[in-house]
């Protein structure tokens, strides 16, 4: 009986959740602050600085804001940058 090869494929894969209560930051890291930092949604960020989500996608489409794309298409807003920024 002759000898067959045998072959074993591993596949690893990674996924990353953000899973938090509603109305709270998470620690991301921001690409631009080079730097790990607190995120929250844009619908938070618009009630932290008492204006419209409208507002705060506003300033992340100019570059005013930092922020991060999480899986699903989600937006986490940079909160170091938003306290720098008036809005």
């Amino acid at each position: 009986m002759a000898a067959g090869k045998r072959t074993i494929v591993k596949v690893e894969t990674h996924s990353f959740s953000v899973i938090h209560p509603a109305g709270s930051s998470v620690d991301v890291w921001c690409e631009q602050c080079a730097d790990v930092a607190p995120m929250v949604t844009p619908e938070h960020a618009a009630q932290l600085c008492n204006t419209t989500p409208r507002a705060i996608y506003r300033r992340i489409e100019t570059g005013e804001l930092h922020f991060t794309e999480i899986a699903g298409g989600d937006l986490l807003v940079c909160v170091t940058k938003l306290n720098s920024v008036r809005l």
